[in-house]
């Protein structure tokens, strides 16, 4: 048995994509998460590299440090923890969660000097990326005012949501929502649009 850890696993979309290319490369996957994939085989270097390089594409990539595989574990653990919750609470013991659900102990400066190193961000503006792009689905969904989105992850006010989202974005809430209800007009438009016809 072989276990391969994967980096920017963050979806469902992800888990087929890896499915897929295990398989193609003629492995039988016996368990496939975010971050992990366990497959029946001894895979060879050849195998190794082959499935590599097929998931480059979908830009994944297998993981072969120790240090790389801690991170794609926290990464995991946060983005399943903001994804996953109805309401995010205002404050939330980051490290506390991170480390209690690793294999190993880490302390918060462990932790805040590691993730950095191998990612390129601070674990804190990983946080805010995700929970910005968690913001993004509850837009697109449409099911929520924007205050009450901001309430559900964790920020005091909708101006505090707004602060940390065009920084990621480059807009505003406002203009982002604006912006998919003038795409989703123009798609209805052209759909709606009776055909062209030319005069024989």
């Amino acid at each position: 048995m072989t276990e391969l850890y994967i980096k920017n696993m963050i979806c469902r979309c992800c888990i087929h994509v890896v499915k897929m290319e295990v398989e193609k490369a003629g492995c039988t996957p016996i368990t496939i998460d975010l971050g992990i994939v366990k497959v029946k085989e001894d895979l060879t270097d050849k195998v190794l590299d082959e499935i590599s390089i097929q998931l480059q594409k979908y830009g994944l990539g297998l993981i072969n440090t120790f240090k790389s595989i801690i991170v794609e574990k926290i990464k995991t653990i946060v983005i399943r923890y903001i994804h996953s919750a109805d309401i995010l609470p205002q404050k939330i013991d980051w490290y506390n969660i991170i480390s209690s659900q690793l294999s190993q102990k880490y302390s918060s400066n462990q932790i805040s000097r590691l993730f950095p190193i191998v990612e390129g961000v601070t674990l804190e503006h990983f946080i805010i990326i995700q929970k910005t792009r968690r913001a993004e689905e509850l837009i697109f969904q449409n099911e929520f005012t924007l205050t009450e989105i901001s309430k559900k992850l964790g920020y005091a006010n909708l101006p505090h949501l707004s602060g940390q989202f065009k920084k990621v974005t480059g807009f505003t809430p406002t203009q982002y929502k604006a912006q998919r209800v003038e795409r989703a007009r123009k798609t209805s438009r052209s759909k709606k649009a009776p055909p062209s016809f030319k005069p024989i």
